[in-house]
């Protein structure tokens, strides 16, 4: 019996090496990525819906109408699809977007498929939402801009803007100047 404890034991460690699926890369800090496409009044009889790679986590979601792409789960990776307006609404009402139907009960096949069979159309796929960088750096924010077509499927932003935190370079830039006297005082004393 207390073999198998002990076994029991070892087995759940073992298996807790491998659990990471939250966890931040020591050394690291995880940073939103804000998505918009920049051309969506050109598509007045298009919706534009997101829905990510995972099954069960990453539900549908409505672009709004400034071209703003919902945040999702960082392992989302969420695709955009335009579906006509026409057939947008028997769509929304049997996929949950913005309604308190359970998502969870479709396949990704089957909500893919049932975009396709609406004439829907992939227009930018895999996009990042979420992105691990090194303590050190500086930037804050990445804000990814997309034109799209509805005739290819975009898999990089047109342009692309990044926010620093400068006030970093300050905190490095005061001792600097400090030795530089400290070095100063001494080199003019000792004259």
């Amino acid at each position: 019996m207390k073999n198998k404890i002990i076994f029991g034991v070892l087995f759940g460690i073992i298996l807790l090496t491998f659990v990471s699926a939250d966890e931040i890369t020591l050394g690291y800090k995880g940073i939103s990525i804000n998505n918009q496409i920049t051309n969506i009044p050109d598509f007045p009889d298009y919706v534009f819906v997101t829905y990510g790679n995972i099954e069960g986590m990453c539900g549908i979601k409505k672009v709004k109408e400034t071209g703003e792409i919902e945040r999702y789960y960082k392992f989302c990776n969420p695709s955009v699809y335009a579906i006509p307006k026409d057939n947008f609404e028997k769509f929304n009402t049997d996929y949950i977007i913005e309604s308190n139907k359970d998502y969870r009960n479709f396949t990704k096949e089957q909500i893919i498929e049932q975009i396709s069979l609406i004439k829907g159309k992939e227009v930018i796929k895999n996009i990042q939402t979420y992105k691990q960088i090194p303590i050190s750096s500086t930037i804050e924010e990445i804000n990814n801009f997309y034109t799209i077509d509805l005739n290819q499927i975009k898999t990089e932003p047109d342009n692309k803007e990044t926010t620093k935190n400068n006030l970093v370079y300050f905190y490095i830039l005061i001792p600097i100047v400090a030795l530089l006297i400290i070095i100063w005082i001494i080199v003019r004393r000792r004259k």
